[in-house]
């Protein structure tokens, strides 16, 4: 079945989110349809009965650094590539099954993903569609969904582009020739203003081109199984475990020290934050017997414990061995609690699954029962004194859908199987705000949104990016919102044509969009005319700057440049004219990034007639805005 899509929110790229250290990037052009969260309140997927859950465990730098998230992958604790944790920068592009109906196509896709998205993609071969992806060489790839991503074989190198423009590489060198329709690990992503982020032997050290790194380091674990009565498993280091998931996760400023990109232990001088990892021992093979418990603590000190039981795949839903199959033989080991223990506010959630099973009988009397995937689905969830009981893929004529008690947020979710190209799409969604429809196709995208107390809103796309909502239901006429977007794609357009050149308000109202073509941010943003016929304008100006820090083999190097934001301009009470203003009425404002890592270090306000009020900030070796100086300082520039 395809993975559905958790959440969906259609935005023009930004390139980092706001924070003190930086200049915010420009207001861009936005026209979006319902954030759809299809993960409940309790963490679990409404689309396809797995519990989600994920947690930042470090962070340095801010809005110019770095942070580590872990997440598991569903239910089961599916250890893939023998990680036990999924790190936000771990991410692969592989060949998976697309769908399970040998009417459908495509059967097999190459699905790339990295800690923003996914996107999958169709094999083709001499200019016609594979079903297996069993070529060697000479692919070419087509997005089943959403038309705006684009996927490219270069070398070694699967190179993903996605609709911001955004460049993100996956290596497939290992084993080289190794065959196209196989994927690899991450190793770069260049963002739309040049910010990039490298990830070194599938995220051993993870760096910025701002000079922040997170760096995993091992501890060998020696100890024997502390389950009684079981055999003696070979130990996490004599297995493997401890050298392939972390004992911790550092945040560095490699401004200030440096750790090899390859090395597996450092020893740092500073005090830098930290994620600590305690499994229990004997992993992997403890999980398969009775119940395991992991420990995470954040470089806050928040500890998260999350308990696992094995559950025997001999059973079904009532507690009886399914004819065909043995007690005792086979188990799962699923996530049956998430804890914050020490105090930190947060309160355990407990889960409850069921096996899948299927029925298949013959005209000869004859009979088959087949388990239908090994991780099950959610039976129950509970926390504090609240519980919600849940139906998943229950079938409906040609559809399955999964319910769930109210106070989860979603109570409702019904998936097509028999859609082409498209099985598990998702039909529609009942939220607490109300009935959300979607396209039955790969892309998948929110048609209506049905609200239980506003109008209803429709969606309408044009290559992929959202042209209208239309406002309608008890109102006596129609309203809608609009946009314009190029024509076409192109190679050099990338950063810029999925991002609206204009946007229509509800009102009949116009705001005009253009954009600085190397980095893809806001260069103008001019408004409707106010009362008196006067159409403002703000304009923006970006500048290629350098971070100073140590690189790969400790050296101090310059990084490659970013696009940063450097004046943004506007006029007081007049219309805005040949890149300036008609009259002297514009304030115009200065950003300064006089730092190692490309923090901002000072803000110039230019009044009208000349006077220049600056702001200053200083930072700590993490990034944390640690001083300001106010403009009546009087400084004429910043320490």
């Amino acid at each position: 079945m395809k993975k559905p899509t958790d959440s969906l929110r259609i935005l023009p790229a930004l390139f980092l989110s706001a924070c003190a250290g930086f200049a915010q990037p420009a207001a861009a052009a936005e026209i979006e349809p319902p954030n759809v969260q299809l993960v409940d309140k309790f963490g679990v997927n409404m689309a396809n009965g797995q519990v989600t859950h994920s947690m930042e465990i470090v962070s340095i730098g801010g809005g110019m650094g770095l942070s580590d998230r872990i997440s598991v992958r569903a239910n089961e604790f599916d250890f893939i590539g023998y990680r036990g944790f999924n790190h936000k920068y771990y991410a692969k592009a592989k060949n998976v099954e697309f769908c399970t109906n040998t009417s459908c196509s495509p059967r097999n896709v190459m699905r790339v993903y990295d800690s923003g998205g996914s996107a999958d993609f169709a094999y083709y071969f001499a200019g016609t569609m594979q079903q297996t992806g069993a070529a060697t060489t000479g692919y070419t790839y087509v997005a089943v969904g959403d038309e705006r991503h684009t996927l490219e074989a270069i070398g070694n190198n699967l190179v993903w582009i996605k609709p911001d423009g955004t460049v993100v590489t996956f290596d497939r060198s290992t084993n080289s020739p190794k065959p196209a329709s196989q994927g690899g690990t991450l190793t770069s992503i260049v963002f739309p203003s040049g910010f990039t982020v490298t990830v070194t032997t599938a995220g051993l050290s993870v760096n910025s081109n701002t000079g922040f790194q997170l760096k995993r380091v091992f501890e060998a674990d020696t100890r024997p199984i502390d389950k009684p009565g079981h055999p003696a498993f070979p130990s996490s280091a004599t297995g493997g475990w401890s050298g392939t998931n972390p004992k911790y996760v550092y945040g560095v400023n490699a401004a200030i020290e440096w750790c090899s990109w390859g090395a597996s232990t450092c020893s740092f001088t500073n005090t830098w934050p930290r994620a600590t990892f305690d499994w229990p021992p004997a992993m992997p093979r403890t999980m398969r017997i009775g119940t395991t418990s992991v420990n995470v603590t954040t470089a806050l000190g928040i500890t998260t414990t999350y308990g696992f039981t094995a559950y025997d795949l001999a059973y079904n839903e009532t507690g009886q061995v399914v004819p065909g199959f043995t007690a005792g033989v086979e188990f799962s080991p699923r996530l049956t609690s998430v804890s914050a223990p020490n105090n930190s506010g947060v309160s355990t959630v407990t889960y409850d699954y069921k096996n899948l099973f299927s029925h298949l009988s013959n005209d000869f009397g004859g009979s088959l029962n087949l388990r239908l995937q090994t991780s099950g689905v959610t039976k129950r969830a509970n926390r504090d004194s609240l519980q919600v009981v849940y139906d998943m893929m229950r079938p409906y004529y040609t559809d399955h859908e999964n319910t769930g008690s109210g106070i989860n947020g979603l109570s409702f979710v019904r998936l097509r199987s028999n859609v082409s190209g498209a099985q598990g799409a998702i039909h529609y969604a009942e939220t607490q705000d109300g009935r959300i429809t979607f396209e039955m196709s790969a892309r998948n995208f929110p048609l209506g949104f049905q609200k239980t107390s506003a109008p209803f809103e429709g969606y309408l796309y044009t290559r992929g990016n959202l042209t209208k909502i239309i406002y309608n239901g008890h109102l006596p006429t129609t309203y809608y919102i609009e946009a314009e977007y190029p024509a076409a794609c192109t190679a050099s357009t990338r950063k810029t044509c999925n991002q609206a050149t204009r946007i229509r308000d509800a009102r009949g109202n116009w705001t005009d969009y253009t954009y600085h073509a190397p980095s893809g941010q806001v260069a103008t943003v001019t408004y409707p005319a106010n009362k008196h016929g006067i159409r403002a304008q703000t304009r923006y100006t970006y500048a290629e700057k350098t971070a100073q820090y140590y690189g790969s083999g400790g050296t101090w190097i310059t990084g490659t440049p970013i696009w940063l934001k450097t004046e943004e301009e506007y006029c007081i009470k007049s219309a805005a004219s040949a890149g300036g203003c008609t009259e002297a009425d514009e304030v115009v404002t200065r950003f300064e990034y006089n730092h190692n890592n490309l923090l901002m270090t000072g803000m110039a306000v230019q009044e009208p007639g000349g006077v220049i009020r600056r702001t200053c900030y200083r930072y700590d070796k993490y990034g944390n805005q640690i001083g300001v100086t106010t403009p009546n300082a009087n400084l004429g520039s910043c320490p």
